[in-house]
């Protein structure tokens, strides 16, 4: 029942909350998303499988991951497809770099907590926390011992610690190792 019922709620929200046809109006709401490449598989398996390609999100294979573009409403997270990049006349590059300036003007200020001393995690519990990924310059203005190691175990946890600090690294392990298979995905 409440899994349906949201779902229903989510789905409402997205056709009542379109992607906007003209560029103008969309590209202040584009945001970058990362996710498993396992969901872009299966959105390019399900769009030709159907033969309509153009609802394909389009994605930056990073290793096991893969960037995309969606629109962020009040109530609504639309991906990009092909279809709203060709209605606009954009390249995914274009629009990827769009929505990394938007999303690099909407990082807070205090986007990481300090956990522990060297130990930093989005402060936030946002569905795109992930997506800082993208944006280097922010995790590594974070003070750490060594290089930055980065782990995002879930897409609303991003954690960085120093790879010359053992506690932090052991503690940012235990932190990951916290959420339950169910839990992670991207």
């Amino acid at each position: 029942g409440r899994y349906l019922r949201q779902t229903g709620q989510s789905l409402a929200a997205i056709f009542n909350n379109p992607v906007p046809e003209d560029y103008g109006s969309a590209k202040s709401g584009l945001v970058p998303f990362v996710r498993s490449r396992a969901l872009f598989s299966d959105t390019f398996f399900r769009a030709h499988t159907a033969q309509d390609a153009s609802n394909h999100t389009p994605h930056q294979k990073l290793g096991p991951i893969g960037v995309a573009v969606a629109y962020e409403s009040h109530s609504a997270f639309t991906p990009i497809s092909h279809f709203s990049l060709s209605q606009w006349g954009r390249s995914f590059d274009q629009v990827l770099q769009d929505s990394l300036g938007n999303f690099r003007k909407q990082a807070a200020p205090d986007l990481f907590n300090q956990v522990e001393p060297g130990l930093y995690a989005t402060r936030f519990a946002a569905d795109n926390n992930a997506g800082y990924l993208m944006l280097p310059e922010l995790i590594l203005a974070l003070p750490v011992n060594g290089q930055h190691v980065v782990m995002v175990p879930h897409r609303q946890l991003l954690l960085v610690a120093g790879s010359e600090d053992t506690k932090a690294i052991a503690r940012l392990l235990e932190l990951a190792q916290a959420f339950s298979p169910e839990e992670i995905q991207l």
